[in-house]
């Protein structure tokens, strides 16, 4: 099943740290990057793709960072132009 739209979401971030590039105005718990994953933004089977996390370090130690990745079920067609 392919995946419209699909994003990351912060679901922890230890230590006062913050994510420095987030798609919302949230930059710790529930703060967003959104992939590039093509211009149909649909993440098929078997696609990769890589996104990058900026993190701002209140201190340089170890810390925790967890994200879910979401995104909305796609099963439209998918044309020639798309792959």
């Amino acid at each position: 099943m392919e995946s419209k739209f699909p994003f990351f979401e912060v679901v922890e971030l230890s230590g006062d740290n913050v994510l420095l590039n987030a798609d919302n105005c949230e930059t710790g718990v529930g703060a967003t990057v959104n992939p590039w994953v093509g211009g149909d933004d649909i993440l098929k089977p078997r696609e990769i793709f890589s996104a990058d996390f900026v993190i701002g370090l209140r201190e340089r130690k170890p810390f925790k960072f967890f994200v879910n990745v979401l995104g909305y079920r796609w099963s439209g067609p998918i044309t020639q132009d798309m792959v």
